[in-house]
């Protein structure tokens, strides 16, 4: 009865981009897996690492140290189980573990140090993008109707 909801189904190997041009480099993409309960490696470190900061957070205790801690969990743990590949990402000319066309090849070490590097209002674009199921539905279940499709559904 409800098959159709299937295609709503968001699980570890779901996968969506993020366009981080021109912040990362000019044809920048950063391919993610969720960030959310669907991808359990990330959920299960997530959830051990902030446990004491979950707890304050529970006590009403919420100020910008704790803050800060939860972010850089977040970076660490990005970096190992969201990001998952990327293209055109640029690095510094010249700079250690850049190719010669000026590329930083992906790798999850590469990740880490891509996370611990992005000012924070970059790093929440990641955040944002990979923590909404909505990002990993198939785009064509997402999209609001064309007028034309508008017009088909009331029988015009």
């Amino acid at each position: 009865m409800f098959k159709n909801l299937d295609a709503f189904k968001v699980s570890a190997s779901s996968r969506t981009e993020l366009d981080m041009s021109p912040y990362l480099g000019e044809n920048a993409v950063l391919q993610l897996a969720p960030a959310t309960g669907a991808n359990p490696n990330f959920q299960n470190a997530f959830m051990k690492m902030t446990a004491k900061v979950r707890k304050d957070l529970a006590r009403d205790k919420v100020d910008a140290e704790s803050l800060d801690m939860i972010r850089d969990i977040q970076r660490e743990l990005y970096g190992r189980f969201v990001i998952v590949g990327w293209s055109g990402v640029e690095g510094e000319p010249g700079g250690e573990g850049v190719d010669d066309d000026g590329l930083v090849p992906y790798s999850r070490g590469n990740a880490q140090k891509l996370c611990r590097a992005l000012p924070n209002e970059l790093f929440d674009m990641l955040t944002v993008k990979a923590g909404n199921s909505e990002s990993f539905y198939p785009e064509d279940e997402v999209l609001p109707p064309t007028p034309e499709e508008l017009d088909e559904l009331a029988g015009n």
